[in-house]
């Protein structure tokens, strides 16, 4: 049977993988680009409308927007990935409890530091370094502070729901939502400067109103009725044990935005001491454009994260495989276009941030975007890894690289490049730092103890069995012929790994009967369609993944159909049988897949698994 095997994967002629991961790339870069677009338009309108020190106050300030949403990035971040692993094992009433707590918690934070922001917001931007000289940039940052503190609440609760629009179906609704958001924010902007002399706490007083149409938009989605998302806080969680997993899951974003902060906030005085407002300026336009075109990789990131945390669920390291193949096959290119864009326009992006008034800042500002596009490419392996070995709950390997990125290496690179090449190495800085990054990770993979470069890669070692073991196989169809071969070497498979022929006559009826009804209910619509079906033999039974592309059905609902109407005993008969024959049935509909899972249980024997083998 072995050889039928690999014929089968051989023919495997597309990728669900590669398809979900492309499909719901836009939405997460879409979500990213949402949760930063307030601050980033605002950059633009005050090196534009406000000049050159407003733009360095905006600078310094930065570091403190990361710190005012950690909480609502580790519980967004967290439950998401524990949402997507739940989903990945069929556990969807737990996922929505996940859910609902996260939000809770999170609403109660963005109230807190909110309030906090309003009462101290002079005494933040001293932190931040409007200090000595330069402590005429203080006023700018504080009046901002002022004005975004107020809609803090729905910049975290619309950052929260946003992440959970792919997995629930709903793409179109961050689209558009973003849409709104931009509308609102461009107009209240340009309203501002040109009517008004409310100067930078009116930017950032539109910005709130934009996020508050943000979140309505977002929050309309529970009007859907057959959606996966639910408020349903279960009683069964424990509420400060389940917080502590949440956080220890989202810990990568409080350590990135914790470490981004600190490492903001200690150059930040290094450029204080140093040099004047201009140099400033020009880093905090890098970092703005960095923040622009960096939502194309945390976005590629992003995806890379909830579908490592599904695949890794349902211990499928092929589709991992695929996944990181995936994220560099479509993230790399995206981001290479983008790079070529600012180094041809660097002077466009340079203004867009200070201005045209200054002909020195705009000169360095534009040196700055060309350093920034080179490093970009080494920034989607970077963030991508990190968030990839973190999704498959390589936890404290993942944050330490996560300080690396964000603390350890900007701030070293800082202080070597501004003694290297004075005030041109504060730009050159980030491209010094990245490189730096990119060699450590290349080590760490280098030093597991797997034989091949693709094991070293995965960071799965044991935890998930792999095709040397014989105990799983994944298989295509597209038509009812190729389902009816596939039950077929679902029978010998399942005789090869010591189970009954019983068990595998089972196996082999789930498999026609199911992917029969998907072929007649879901081939209708005339698209070429796909049906994966991944096998997986444990020591207590087996495992059985069907996942198709086609329009929703849910078999579970049809069977409770059948309880509830036994005129016709014949009807839906397929799926009566698989009820009666499975241990447990689970559907989930989530990035535009139907996935059902279905469980046999048998206790493996291993006389048998020899005897059939002979």
């Amino acid at each position: 049977m072995g050889s039928t095997i690999k014929e089968v994967r051989r023919d495997f002629k597309t990728n669900i993988v590669k398809d979900t991961f492309s499909r719901n790339l836009l939405t997460y870069i879409l979500s990213d680009i949402a949760y930063v677009l307030g601050p980033m338009v605002d950059g633009i309108v005050t090196g534009n409308y406000f000049g050159v020190n407003a733009v360095a106050s905006y600078g310094l300030l930065r570091p403190a927007l990361f710190v005012l949403t950690i909480f609502t990035s580790v519980l967004s971040a967290g439950s998401r990935s524990m949402y997507a692993e739940l989903l990945g094992k069929g556990k969807t009433k737990e996922a929505n409890g996940i859910f609902t707590l996260a939000s809770i918690v999170s609403t109660v934070m963005a109230i807190l530091i909110g309030s906090l922001a309003l009462l101290i917001p002079d005494q933040i931007m001293e932190i931040l370094g409007a200090t000595g000289n330069n402590a005429y940039l203080a006023s700018y940052g504080a009046d901002y502070l002022r004005g975004y503190a107020p809609g803090l609440l729905f910049i975290c609760a619309s950052s929260m729901l946003s992440g959970y629009m792919s997995m629930d179906n709903d793409n179109g609704r961050v689209i558009y939502s973003n849409i709104i958001l931009s509308a609102v924010n461009i107009a209240g902007d340009f309203y501002v400067v040109l009517f008004t002399d409310l100067g930078m706490f009116g930017l950032a007083l539109v910005t709130s109103i934009s996020y508050f149409a943000y979140f309505i938009s977002l929050a309309l989605h529970f009007r859907k009725k057959n959606r996966l998302l639910h408020l349903h806080l279960d009683k069964k969680i424990r509420t400060f044990s389940c917080l502590g997993k949440i956080s220890a899951r989202g810990s990568i974003n409080a350590i990135m935005k914790l470490s981004g902060s600190l490492s903001g906030i200690i150059i930040n005085n290094i450029l204080s001491a140093l040099f004047a407002g201009t140099v400033i300026a020009v880093y905090g336009a890098q970092s703005s454009v960095m923040a622009l075109f960096g939502s194309l990789y945390v976005g590629t990131s992003e995806s890379v994260w909830v579908l490592s945390s599904i695949y890794f669920g349902e211990e499928d390291r092929h589709s991992l495989n695929d996944l990181q193949i995936a994220s560099m096959y479509i993230g790399m290119p995206i981001t290479i276009i983008c790079s070529v864009v600012m180094l041809v326009f660097p002077r466009f992006f340079a203004g867009l941030y200070l201005g045209h008034e200054s002909a020195q800042a705009l000169s360095m500002g534009s040196e700055a975007v060309k350093v920034l596009a080179i490093s970009m490419c080494f920034n989607v392996f970077i963030q991508c890894f990190t968030k990839y070995i973190h999704g498959v709950k390589r936890t404290h390997l993942s944050n330490i690289l996560m300080m690396v990125i964000q603390f350890a290496a900007p701030v070293l690179s800082m202080i070597i490049s501004i003694k290297l090449l004075c005030q041109r190495g504060v730009w050159f800085s980030v491209l010094i730092a990245d490189i730096m990054v990119t060699i450590v990770i290349l080590m760490i993979i280098l030093i597991q103890r797997e034989k091949s470069f693709r094991e070293k890669r995965l960071f799965i070692g044991d935890r998930i069995s792999n095709y040397k073991d014989n105990n799983e196989i994944e298989m295509v169809a597209d038509s009812m012929f190729d389902v009816t071969a596939l039950a077929g070497i679902a029978m010998l498979f399942c005789q090869e790994n010591g189970f009954s022929k019983r068990t595998a006559s089972h196996l082999s009826l789930c498999i026609e009967e199911m992917c029969g009804n998907i072929i007649a209910h879901g081939f209708k619509d005339k698209n070429k369609h796909y049906i994966y079906v991944r096998i997986l033999a444990k020591e207590d039974g087996i495992i059985l993944r069907i996942r198709d592309d086609c329009r929703p059905f849910n078999p579970l609902e049809r069977y409770k159909m059948t309880q509830t109407n036994d005129q016709d005993p014949t009807k839906n008969i397929g799926i009566r049988l698989v009820m009666g024959i499975a241990s447990d049935v689970k559907y989930i509909n989530t990035f535009k897949t139907n996935t059902l899972i279905i469980r046999i249980d048998e206790k493996r024997n291993p006389q048998e698994e020899t005897d059939s083998l002979e």
